[in-house]
Order: C-alpha cells, then sequence, then structure tokens
C-alpha cells in the first residue's frame, strides 16, 4: 500500500464517522449511511473507542448540526408534500386525517425555526474541505480545524501527502485533485471538496 492509499484509508474512516455523527443527529437515514459506504458494519465501527470519539466531536459540530437539521427538514417538507397531497386528493378525508397533516405542518414548522435560530447564531452552510495555495502557503481548512504548510523551496512528495491527509481525501480522485493543486506552478490555486 502506497503512503497515499493509507492516508486515504485513514480518511475514509473520518468520513464513516462523519457520516455516523449526521446519522445520530437524524441528518442521514440508516439506508442513507449504507448506501454511502456499502458493506460497513457501523456496530462493529462503534465498538471502538477511537470511533465513538469522532462521533461525538462531530457530533457537537455546529455546522454538521446544521447539514442534520437541513437533512431533517427537507425529509419532514418531503413527507408531508406528499402527505398532504394525498389527503387532499381523498374525497373521503376525514377532519383526523385533515388534523395528521396539520401535525405534520407543525413539526415542519418548528424543524424550520430551529434552522433559523441555527443561522442566525452564525453557523455556516456545507461541509467543505478547502485549500488554498499562495505562493508558498498552503492553508487546509476542515471541520477539524486549520492546517498550515510551508512550501518554501518546492512541494515535495511528504507535503503532497500532508495535505492529502488534512483534507481527508477519502478518494483516489480527492488524492489527484490536492496532488494536482499542490503541484501547480500557479501562484494562487484555490481547491474545494464537499463531504459527501
Amino acid at each position: 500500500m502506497t503512503p497515499i492509499e493509507a492516508a486515504i484509508s485513514e480518511n475514509l474512516r473520518i468520513v464513516q464517522a462523519l457520516s455516523a455523527a449526521l446519522m445520530s443527529l437524524d441528518g442521514l437515514t440508516p439506508e442513507q449511511y449504507a448506501a454511502l459506504h456499502p458493506g460497513v458494519d457501523l456496530v462493529s465501527l462503534m465498538g471502538d473507542p477511537e470511533f465513538q470519539r469522532l462521533v461525538e466531536k462531530f457530533s457537537a459540530h455546529r455546522d454538521v448540526q446544521e447539514i442534520a437539521l437541513e437533512a431533517q427538514l427537507s425529509r419532514g417538507l418531503s413527507e408531508s408534500v406528499a402527505g398532504l397531497i394525498k389527503k387532499i386528493q381523498d374525497p373521503d378525508a376525514s377532519g383526523a386525517a385533515l388534523c395528521a397533516a396539520s401535525d405534520a405542518l407543525t413539526k415542519v414548522s418548528n424543524l424550520i425555526d430551529r434552522r433559523e435560530a441555527a443561522k442566525s447564531e452564525g453557523g455556516t452552510r456545507g461541509l467543505f474541505r478547502s485549500l488554498v495555495k499562495r505562493s508558498e502557503n498552503v492553508e487546509i481548512k476542515t471541520l477539524e480545524g486549520v492546517t498550515r504548510i510551508d512550501c518554501t523551496g518546492g512541494v515535495d512528495d511528504e507535503m503532497v501527502l500532508r495535505a492529502a491527509r488534512a483534507m481527508r481525501c477519502f478518494t483516489t480522485d480527492e488524492a489527484n485533485q490536492v496532488t494536482a493543486a499542490m503541484r501547480s506552478p500557479r501562484p494562487w490555486v484555490v481547491l474545494n471538496l464537499r463531504w459527501p
């Protein structure tokens, strides 16, 4: 296994922990988790104290909480609209059915209020990882913080590997993008990668 392949493998575990955090916050369903990470036994992973620590860390992060609220809102809206359409189309709709539709709309309204409150507290939208290369300085920002790499004198393989680790590259394509950005002769390079 090459060093970059090892970094991808390590980073994949971080992405699995982020997905588990989103699932714990009801931002992902178990089915969505399974689709993102086919063949991964989450129960086994959660038995690892280090993995649990990562899940807890991500679960406490404001941006992750905001994304989970957005996902809940989206699901809630979809379910509510589908339910309302079905009830409206039913010529025999009862008062109880209309009350159930009203309850669903109340839940969605509460989610919208929570989302707006989170936005007003300054949470950022989206889960992006960014690499900005200015001349001989590289700055990488992720949920985990900021990493700076001094490239004075040129970029070597160790710097590229450090950048791939810091950017949490979990696919070969992402690692290739980071490599290209790091080795670019241009004095200004920006690369943004989205968490899955």
